[in-house]
């Protein structure tokens, strides 16, 4: 085939005609009123045809009505309309290859010098079609601007191919098999001259290909002819370094040429890349469907640096034969137009992206022309504004107008046109934007338009003006408003609550600080008389226990609201915590004559974690004001009931606190737990407190998952409802197998505390019997001796109608005698009775409310097995103890302090010794010998060295006895968290200033005695 490599002077001369032909061709394109002629010369040929504006993205459908007739379709975004074409239109094999192909940014760079190129498919309705891209306009850099997109319908032509490719095939085989005499005479016939010229079509084919070579030859420095049959190369043009001198390399195959030019020129980052692409497979596989396939890469040559080139692969498959044309050339000024034209379109696509990620319409404006195109349009909040554009032939200022007079409010409307009218925007340079109401459904919803501006490649400014909805927004920031108005209006209502707060406390402190400097002058007047200075003395205490719950409340609400709080994980026992509450409050409900009931239901985990002080101060501050605010002999109730927590180990306990007092007004209930929160009622205003203690109790109980509801009306009563979710211990569980089918009688007279405590026992496997009095009970346990079946045990009510609990057990004793035991319960003090109940014969005392731990571990003890043996309260009396011989360290800085703390425990006969602070303790056990000491007495906050580090130092001394030694701290860090930390530095434990003389000797009594 090299003699075909020789461009003849008819050929060539051919090529220049057809390119005057495009080139004239392409005049006529840029005159809009000749595009007529041409697209309906185009429509005889293709079905289906578009002009796309490269540079706009838009697309708008030709339609031709007859000859020189035709109209525009919509406008639509390009790149939308391309690749929903693809997705509807085109065979599921062949989209991937028509993504690619219909790719609108890619267009200028595909088409290039091109006046056409194509791609082949089958389309969804299963017949061949051609899509073509045929240059229209381009601007003076040479870049293509708008181009007409054209469908064709080709089956018939590949149809046509395929059968006159199969005949060529066979009388070109059968030609050759024949000898020449018989050539000859078969060339009489006329089948095989028309063979003949299918021949010199094919020949006429090659020429016209060649001419394709011919153009290549103009703008491609360097061009090849490869022969893949024959692996065989040839040079058509050398013009550039592609080809080297050497013409050996040239000869060489197809596969070592690549080889040595991508080893020696190609930087090593393209060159695997290279590698791929131009091996055979590749190169077949890619010209299979195409007419040309084109790879870019770089190369370095010298010191003049990386350049670009572009190497085309054009088929030129003839029979047989494979042959393609290699053209490479030097794409440098290309790339570095490209890359400026890139970004330039990259900063305005940003722009324009910018808002298209947040506006829901992007509208493209021509100032100078009063033009607009939709960049994107999507309907939200009713009618688009993009609609009103379509009304006016896509007249800016008349669908400004428009726009405006049919949906923007009365209130924003001249603004609107104002700013959005040609002569505004193009007397602005810098984006702007504002807001503007716009009617819809018969309200108003807010909405936003933005101005911002790109240049174009002639140098002119278009304006991207971007719509959006802010409603939410706005309506945010209103309400934002509107709290930070109420916030406001609640921090004025605080610091009117703390103002009053201040008022009172200054009331309330100086009440108290007031008895303590009056008792004190009238004890110190009267210092001969014991019963006058014993009153004074007795008043200045409860006058200075009042003064420090004042000081505890205001510390604690401190604590509190700078989030410094830290709950306690300790274990302990409902039971116990009761007790506590109920000893701690027995006083003031007997002062005051009120009625106490307390009920327990459904209770089974009395062991739990979690922080009991604090708890037991919620309780204490609950109770506390049903006792304060219930007028004399009113009645208080306390329910406890373990409700179902779905949480795996926590239990959710409800407690119930409720009184017959005075109530609350709804206004003060919404308040309650407001600090410094109190009501403004005068049966309550000679009430002392400091408002702190509800609110101090709700964020206790809110830290540990909980809450506490208020129930209440004037006159009425109130009930609070504290819900607590407590941590539960891993205790084994209590065996009751000894306790099954034992019976017992219960007798009391209230019907909920008899139904509960029966209650219990089944559980426990007992037989539970109740009545209501004790002449029943007495019959009860008559019979039953009488049939030999005696009770276990009899459960009987301290207080009832009638006979009360001591004289039951007295005629019960009198019948039966000391067989069956008997256990008094009661909700009072029963220390006061229990001689007297004692010799009347009762066995053991119960405290009600009635656990479930307890009542086993009075079984327990009855039947003598596992018997937990009571720890001996020691009278906390100086009378009961004497710890003469004994020596305590007192380790504090304050004067003062040290003098009363040494008073009262040399009270109890022990010898004290003072240390200034921690260094001089450390230093004074460090003299002394072992055992010198016996107890250490530690304040916290010292100077030097605080009470922490003085306790690590002497745990930490090498001897058995500084291990072992009792360190007590004394301090006024009384906090829970006070307390666990000096237990973590290794003291025993805590007593907290001011100091009472019953800590202090029950703290003696444990360690020492």
């Amino acid at each position: 085939m090299s003699d075909n490599n020789d461009i003849n002077i008819n050929e060539l001369e051919s090529q220049k005609k057809l390119e005057e032909s495009n080139r004239e061709l392409r005049k006529l394109l840029e005159e809009e009123k000749k595009y007529t002629a041409i697209i309906c010369s185009l429509s005889n040929v293709f079905y289906k045809l578009y002009l796309i504006d490269i540079d706009k993205n838009t697309i708008q459908e030709l339609i031709s009505f007859g000859k020189e007739e035709y109209s525009y379709g919509e406008i639509k975004p390009a790149d939308i309309e391309l690749i929903k074409i693809v997705e509807t239109q085109v065979m599921e094999e062949y989209c991937a290859e028509m993504r690619v192909f219909m790719d609108v940014l890619t267009i200028d760079r595909r088409l290039g010098d091109k006046s056409i190129i194509s791609q082949e498919y089958v389309t969804s309705g299963g017949f061949w079609a051609r899509c073509s891209f045929i240059a229209m306009d381009r601007d003076e850099y040479g870049y293509n601007t708008k181009v007409i997109c054209a469908f064709r319908n080709i089956t018939s032509e590949k149809k046509k191919a395929a059968s006159q490719e199969n005949l060529l095939k066979a009388l070109v085989i059968a030609y050759k098999d024949i000898d020449e005499d018989k050539r000859r005479e078969i060339s009489q016939n006329k089948k095989i001259e028309e063979a003949l010229a299918a021949v010199e079509k094919a020949n006429k084919t090659l020429t016209a290909e060649m001419e394709i070579v011919s153009a290549l030859s103009r703008e491609y420095q360097d061009v090849m002819l490869i022969d893949f049959v024959k692996d065989t190369s040839a040079t058509i043009k050398r013009n550039g370094r592609i080809i080297p001198e050497n013409e050996r390399v040239v000869r060489h195959s197809y596969n070592a040429s690549w080889d040595y030019y991508i080893a020696k020129y190609v930087i090593d980052e393209d060159k695997d890349m290279l590698y791929s692409a131009v091996s055979f497979d590749v190169v077949q596989r890619q010209l299979e469907n195409n007419d040309e396939y084109i790879c870019t890469y770089r190369v370095s040559y010298d010191e003049t640096g990386i350049h670009h080139y572009q190497v085309a692969f054009i088929r030129l498959y003839i029979k047989d034969e494979r042959k393609i044309i290699l053209a490479f050339r030097n794409i440098d000024a290309i790339v570095e137009e490209e890359h400026r034209h890139v970004k330039i379109q990259e900063e305005q696509r940003e722009i324009i992206d910018g808002l298209a990620s947040d506006y829901y319409s992007i509208l493209l404006v021509n100032p100078d022309t009063d033009k607009v195109t939709t960049y994107r349009a999507n309907e939200e909040d009713g009618e688009s504004i993009a609609r009103f554009f379509e009304k006016y032939d896509y007249c800016w200022s008349k669908g400004v107008k428009s726009y405006a007079n049919e949906l923007v409010s009365d209130n924003s409307r001249s603004e609107f046109l104002e700013k959005l009218s040609p002569d505004y925007i193009k007397a602005n340079s810098e984006e702007f934007s504002f807001t503007y109401e716009k009617c819809i459904n018969g309200g108003i919803i807010y909405l936003q338009a933005k101005v911002a501006f790109v240049q174009e490649r002639d140098g002119t400014y278009v304006a991207v003006v971007g719509t959006r909805n802010i409603d939410d927004l706005i309506k945010k920031e209103r309400q934002q408003e509107m709290a930070l108005k109420q916030a406001y209006d609640v921090a004025e209502a605080a610091n009117k609550s703390k103002t009053d707060f201040l008022s009172n406390m200054s009331h309330d402190i100086r009440t108290p600080m007031n008895g303590i400097i009056g008792m004190t002058a009238i004890a110190a007047a009267n210092i001969d008389d014991k019963e006058r200075v014993k009153d004074s003395l007795h008043k200045i205490s409860q006058a200075s226990k009042h003064l420090l719950s004042l000081i505890n409340e205001v510390l604690d609400m401190s604590k509190i609201e700078s989030g410094k709080v830290d709950l306690a994980e300790e274990e302990f026992n409902l039971s116990d915590l009761v007790d506590n509450l109920l000893s701690m409050m027995n006083y003031q409900i007997k002062e005051h004559g009120h009625e106490l009931i307390v009920n327990i239901t459904d209770v089974v985990h009395e062991d739990v974690v979690g922080d009991s002080l604090r708890i037991q101060k919620v309780f204490t501050n609950i109770l506390g004001n049903a006792v304060k605010f219930t007028p004399d002999g009113g009645k208080l109730s306390i329910s406890i009931k373990e409700r179902p927590s779905n949480q795996l180990k926590v239990g959710c306990y409800e407690f119930i606190f409720e009184d017959n007092g005075i109530g609350m007004s709804k206004e003060f209930i919404s308040k309650i737990f407001d600090p410094f929160a109190r009501a403004s009622d005068g049966r309550v205003n000679k009430i002392q407190g400091t408002g702190l203690g509800m609110s101090i109790s709700r964020n206790i109980v809110r830290m540990m998952g909980g809450d506490i509801m208020v129930e209440s009306e004037p006159g009425a009563g109130s009930k609070f409802i504290v819900t607590m979710y407590l941590k539960l211990q891993d205790n084994d569980e209590v065996n009751y197998d000894k306790f099954v089918d034992l019976n017992v009688l219960v007798v009391d007279d209230d019907l909920y505390s008899l139904e509960s405590c029966c209650d219990i026992l089944n559980d426990f496997g007992m037989k539970a019997e109740g009545v209501t009095s004790g002449n029943v009970a007495v019959e009860y346990v008559k019979k039953h001796h009488e049939q030999n079946d005696d009770y276990f045990a009899c459960i009987i009510d301290w207080k009832m109608p009638g006979i009360d609990g001591i004289e039951t057990t007295r005629a019960i004793r009198k019948a039966v005698g000391n067989d069956v035991p008997i256990i008094i319960i009661s909700a009072y003090d029963w220390t006061d009775i229990e001689q007297k109940a004692r010799s009347a014969g009762v066995n053991a005392f119960i405290s009600k409310p009635l656990f479930r731990s307890r009542l086993a571990k009075t079984f327990n003890s009855l039947m003598e097995e596992d018997e937990e043996k009571a720890e001996y309260e020691y009278d906390v009396s100086l009378d009961n103890i004497d710890l003469t011989g004994r020596r305590a360290l007192l380790v504090e800085d304050n004067e003062l302090n040290a003098e009363i703390a040494s008073e009262l425990l040399s009270m109890t006969g022990m010898d004290i010794e003072h240390a200034v602070d921690g260094v001089d303790a450390v230093d004074m056990i460090l003299e002394c010998e072992d055992g010198y000491y016996d107890i250490i007495f530690m304040d916290i906050q010292m100077p030097q060295m605080n009470g922490y580090d003085t306790t690590r130092a002497i745990r930490t001394m090498n001897r058995n006895y500084c291990r072992q030694v009792p360190i007590i701290a004394m301090s006024a860090n009384a906090f829970a968290e006070d307390v666990q930390a000096a237990k973590t530095v290794g003291m025993n434990e805590h007593i907290a200033k001011p100091l009472e003389l019953k800590a202090i000797v029950r703290t003696l009594n444990k360690w020492l005695r």
